[in-house]
């Protein structure tokens, strides 16, 4: 049974939560002790719906025009052809995100008034 190119579709949606989920268990195992769902999910939903967003228009860029994947590869360096690629993607987004954090933290920090 051949997959349709939605089944693909859903499957790399799929991957790239997975990604996400791993990048951020990863993460938070330094706050084992004190980690709250709550407190996440509320501190983080809009990375959460940024990097989903992300992935979502990937995967659909990939539906629409296959032969994209070449083009997304060289602005990001993952090649989306792959489905697996789609798991490495979203951990790459959650490092990204983690570090745009960081770099905005400071400049807040830096701004005076």
């Amino acid at each position: 049974m051949e997959n349709t190119v939605w089944e693909g579709f859903w499957l790399n949606i799929v991957l790239a939560l997975a990604g996400l989920v791993i990048y951020t268990l990863w993460k938070v195992r330094e706050y084992l002790n004190t980690f709250d769902w709550g407190i996440f999910i509320k501190r983080n939903k809009m990375f959460w719906l940024w990097a989903f967003s992300l992935q979502v228009i990937f995967a659909l860029i990939l539906v629409i025009a296959p032969d994209a994947s070449e083009a997304i590869k060289s602005i990001t360096g993952i090649d989306l052809g792959e489905p697996m690629a789609f798991v490495t993607s979203g951990a790459a987004l959650g490092a990204a995100a983690s570090q745009a954090a960081k770099v905005g933290k400071k400049k807040d920090e830096n701004d005076t008034v």
